[in-house]
């Protein structure tokens, strides 16, 4: 269940990534008023998070830490797209505002289920 949910998380963040690199200026309209740089930028760190994420679903015993760095980076995606929408800034647009809060939703769901599937530390055998 975790390299589900690890490969949907990558999906996600390369789809929304490649869309923000490439269509930046109408992503940017389409949310509200955020800098098109900004959202550049946003979507290079979602390509990185992307491949990281398909990385670590490829190891066959990924560190519970780096599954808790993804939770961490989920888990901020949905506080600051919070934050933004109660502030009114930058998410101003009707659509905006709507897909944030299905992304965020998704991103959240993720969160939780790396959490939980996230493995127990390994227990290292002794040499002997």
């Amino acid at each position: 269940m975790l390299n589900f949910v690890l490969i949907a998380n990558a999906l996600s963040c390369a789809l929304f990534g490649g869309i923000f690199v490439f269509w930046s200026s109408q992503t940017s309209l389409f949310i509200g008023n955020p800098p098109p740089l900004l959202i550049i930028a946003l979507g290079l760190v979602l390509l990185i998070n992307a491949v990281l994420l398909v990385l670590t679903a490829l190891n066959k015993t990924p560190a519970r830490s780096h599954i808790l760095l993804f939770v961490f980076g989920d888990a901020a995606w949905v506080m600051f797209t919070f934050m933004l929408l109660i502030s009114n800034v930058w998410i101003t647009t009707e659509a905006g505002i709507v897909s944030s809060i299905l992304v965020a939703l998704f991103v959240g769901i993720c969160a939780i289920l790396q959490w939980l599937y996230a493995p127990l530390c390994p227990v290292k055998s002794s040499g002997a």
